[in-house]
């Protein structure tokens, strides 16, 4: 009888664990969704520029994706891993450490339209994380932070840093966080490619799903823990570009 017992409550213990995992990946993956609102939809981050121009076709899009994740991507990657590890600091910590996080980010995205989006998302997604599961101290400050007060500026809660902060508040791993939130990147720039392109639904997730090895290597940690380089110089002048395209979808 004894032994029945401790199997049993063993048994509603291990069940308790996966459920509340089961939970955490659910959360993750709502708040990963396209539809969740924070105004991802209304951005290209310069794909919107390369399309009217004619540089980036249906056809050069596979190896346009391999290549933004190679470069960008990665870069975005390291950033979501730096905010996934201060939800553990301290708070004094924390407020030091997401401001230079913070900067950090904002000097590496030089189009304003880009830079500005990042931190509009960011923002909104770190206010709505707190609005249903209010209680993580981290992300409370980091909310508190983007809003200016006693003479201080604001502090933006950058889109790949603050992503990487609500999956650990979230209690998610930091692979995982790492590449969902890659993967929804690539499936944002996806859906703008089906608005602005000749790009059906069936060859849109062909391409989705040929370029999960890509975003996997994309996502993986720094072996030396530095920051990693990036050079995209066409996706930065088409971003910068894009207010005076003739007319727009969206907004960066």
């Amino acid at each position: 009888m004894t032994t029945i017992t401790v199997t049993r409550t063993t048994i509603a213990t291990r069940t308790d664990t996966s459920t509340r995992m089961s939970i955490e990946l659910l959360r993750l993956m709502q708040i990963a969704d396209s539809a969740v609102p924070i105004g991802a939809a209304s951005h290209s981050f310069g794909i919107e520029t390369l399309t009217d121009e004619g540089s980036l076709t249906v056809e050069r899009l596979p190896e346009f994706l391999e290549g933004y994740l190679a470069e960008t991507g990665a870069l975005d990657a390291s950033w979501c891993r730096a905010g996934w590890r201060l939800a553990r600091v301290s708070r004094e910590d924390f407020t030091s450490e997401w401001t230079r996080l913070s900067d950090r980010v904002g000097a590496r995205k030089p189009a304003r339209e880009g830079r500005e989006a990042s931190a509009m998302l960011g923002r909104r997604l770190l206010q709505l994380v707190d609005g249903l599961s209010p209680g993580h101290p981290a992300v409370a400050e980091a909310v508190r932070l983007t809003k200016s007060s006693a003479g201080l500026a604001a502090v933006p809660a950058h889109h790949a840093a603050a992503f990487g902060l609500a999956g650990a508040a979230l209690r998610c791993p930091e692979d995982l966080v790492a590449q969902t939130y890659l993967q929804q990147n690539v499936m944002g720039l996806v859906s703008a490619c089906q608005r602005l392109l000749p790009l059906g639904q069936s060859a849109a997730g062909c391409i989705l799903w040929d370029i999960k090895p890509a975003l996997i290597r994309a996502a993986a940690p720094s072996e030396d823990n530095e920051e990693i380089a990036c050079f995209t110089p066409s996706i930065d002048l088409a971003g910068m570009r894009h207010p005076w395209l003739t007319t727009r979808l969206f907004i960066s």
